[in-house]
């Protein structure tokens, strides 16, 4: 399996030239399968309906995994939003992957490939009726973005914020008190440009600020607006967006973390882990 050029993700430069020896990898593999039963406390959730209709989306999802396994981290349930969904997805997957249980690890893509497998092999797959949302502690939102777009692109479906919440609310997923949204610029007005010298809001921040960009708004923010306005939710509900876009590499040959960049393809120069560009809300109504 070979996740370069996958969209909206790419492999950047490798700058420490690192390699995964046979024996750390078997160590990780070892550790990954005999992983305690204990429930994991988040999941990755897609919302889209008609299923999938590029491979290259099952990968992206497949490589939100992947720095868990390097990390020997217990792996998130996957959950769809219909049997559909899941269907597709463990058939486009299952394609990808090795035909058994990898042992042998002679070279790095062995190693990416392994690790793709138990990212897959290793994880609870289910559907949104099998699943009691009360049981996460946090749940990523999955699908496709761009800055300044207040829509989400779930395979064949481009989903508006409306809908978005929908869903949510159908499946339970609003009974999780942190919900993030992985899409690429769901924190972002405009794309930004760096994340070195300032905030990755701070431009969207200076633009908002003038006139003919007053209506602009992240999806984040259209999504905190709805939310605020529904009342049958209760206060202190968090919902996360990340800058930038989304990619499984930065400078380093294996995705041990996950990372957004200011560009596809990703330049390792402007790539930081996810964690520093995020923006998070809390949903706080006002009385009246």
């Amino acid at each position: 399996m070979n996740l370069d050029g996958v969209r909206p993700y790419c492999r950047t430069v490798n700058k420490k030239n690192e390699s995964i020896s046979d024996i750390a990898f078997a160590h990780i593999i070892k550790r990954v399968k005999n992983s305690s039963c204990t429930h994991p406390k988040a999941a990755l959730v897609f919302l889209g309906e008609k299923g999938f209709c590029d491979s290259n989306d099952v990968l992206s999802i497949m490589g939100q995994q992947i720095p868990r396994v390097f990390k020997n981290k217990m792996l998130y349930d996957y959950v769809f939003k219909n049997e559909k969904s899941k269907n597709d997805f463990l058939k486009m997957a299952e394609s990808w992957l090795p035909q058994s249980e990898p042992i042998v690890i002679n070279n790095d893509d062995d190693a990416l490939n392994a690790a793709a497998y138990f990212s897959v092999k290793k994880a609870k797959i289910k559907t949104v009726n099998d699943t009691d949302f009360k049981e996460y502690n946090k749940v990523y939102i999955l699908g496709h973005g761009s800055p300044g777009s207040h829509q989400l692109g779930l395979g064949s479906e481009l989903i508006d914020v409306q809908t978005i919440i929908s869903r949510m609310k159908d499946c339970g997923i609003l009974n999780v008190k942190d919900i993030r949204f992985t899409s690429c610029g769901s924190a972002d007005k405009v794309a930004p440009k760096n994340f070195n010298n300032a905030p990755a809001e701070s431009l969207s921040c200076i633009l908002n600020s003038l006139p003919f960009f007053k209506e602009k708004e992240s999806l984040l923010e259209q999504i905190k607006k709805h939310l605020e306005n529904d009342e049958s939710l209760s206060d202190g509900l968090k919902i996360s967006g990340y800058h930038g876009y989304g990619v499984h590499y930065g400078q380093e040959l294996f995705p041990y973390s996950h990372y957004r960049s200011t560009s596809i393809p990703a330049d390792p120069e402007h790539t930081v882990k996810r964690s520093s560009q995020k923006k998070t809300f809390i949903i706080n109504k006002e009385l009246d």
